[in-house]
């Protein structure tokens, strides 16, 4: 038995895995035995065929449109020079050169850039502060729209006074200028006559303001009644709201709301007639109306009002003035 001795080397760093097997319980690495041994590089020298190293010749002749190159004149050739062209150099563009020219051409790009951002965003300023203006703007606008509603309401409030708030005022201001008056009177220098002469006068002036007032007063009732009676109809020839059961809600014209509309039509034909022909038509048609309501119900209000208007046709066909019609209402006075 021959023996073989064999030198083992360790090395401190790890082989590369070329190949090999690994155990699957202890993890070892049994390598091939490419990696066991030094490997060193050989050189292998380029070997060519012959076919390679010869190379096809082939010759073409070529015909150019013009000929071309260094001519010159001789006895027997004309050459024009009508299309000659001289070319001459022109100055060296090196390197240092073209740096700067990319530097100014990046410069000037960089300053179209900017002045583009630039303004876009001056533009964005200038939209925000033409909002502000128009917004400002608007505000005043409505401020003094207000502000013209406000004192045409108030000189409509001392024109055409309705409510009570109204007539309270008209009456301070009243007193305000009486008073200013009288102080104004005593403290003139005038003489006792004459300031009793200018009080009595002052008087007067008071006790026709105070007239006028009663009359704006009265007046102001019988438009308020008059508005109170067309709202009230106008409510009651309101279509009724019916709620559905999936929670929309319709618009429903019952027999009374129908009854309600034709009341509150004859009530404003009654009150807007312009001569004593259309009114005694307008009584006809309620007179009609009335006896028409009056077959489905019995009632005592309904019998008198067709006397009522009997009554009043028959005054306006004898010719009876209108102050002669009037009645005494009693009904509480809403100024």
């Amino acid at each position: 038995m021959r023996l073989i001795k064999i030198d083992l080397e360790k090395i401190s760093y790890r082989k590369p895995y070329l190949g090999g097997y690994i155990h699957k319980k202890n993890g070892s690495y049994y390598l091939h035995s490419y990696c066991q041994t030094d490997q060193y590089r050989n050189h292998h020298k380029t070997k060519n065929e012959r076919e390679v190293q010869t190379q096809i010749q082939q010759t073409r002749s070529t015909k150019m449109l013009r000929e071309f190159g260094t001519q010159m004149e001789y006895i027997g050739l004309y050459i024009d020079p009508s299309k000659d062209k001289v070319i001459t150099s022109k100055k060296y563009f090196d390197s240092n050169e073209w740096e700067a020219k990319l530097f100014s051409t990046v410069l000037y790009m960089q300053k179209r850039s900017r002045g583009f951002l630039a303004k876009k965003e001056a533009a964005l300023f200038r939209k925000e502060r033409d909002d502000r203006e128009r917004a400002k703007k608007m505000k005043e606008e409505e401020e003094k729209l207000k502000e013209e509603l406000k004192n045409k309401k108030e000189i409509e409030r001392r024109m055409h006074p309705k409510t009570a708030n109204d007539f309270i005022l008209l009456r301070k201001e009243l007193d305000a200028w009486v008073n200013s008056e009288t102080v104004r009177i005593k403290s003139s220098n005038l003489s006792d006559e004459d300031k009793n002469i200018a009080l009595q006068e002052l008087l007067h002036k008071e006790i026709s303001l105070l007239q006028t007032i009663e009359k704006l007063k009265i007046s102001a009732n019988k438009e308020n009644r008059t508005e109170t009676i067309q709202e009230f109809l106008k409510k009651m020839s309101a279509d009724k709201i019916w709620q559905l059961s999936d929670g929309h809600s319709i618009k429903v014209a019952t027999v009374l709301t129908k009854t309600a509309e034709k009341l509150e039509e004859q009530f404003k034909n009654l009150n807007f007639s312009t001569s004593v022909d259309i009114r005694l038509k307008n009584l006809l048609e309620f007179k009609r109306l009335m006896e028409s309501y009056y077959e489905e119900h019995r009632c005592s209000l309904i019998q008198e009002i067709i006397s009522l208007i009997e009554r009043e046709s028959d005054m306006l066909g004898r010719g009876r003035p209108e102050s002669s019609l009037e009645g005494k209402l009693i009904y509480k006075s809403q100024v």
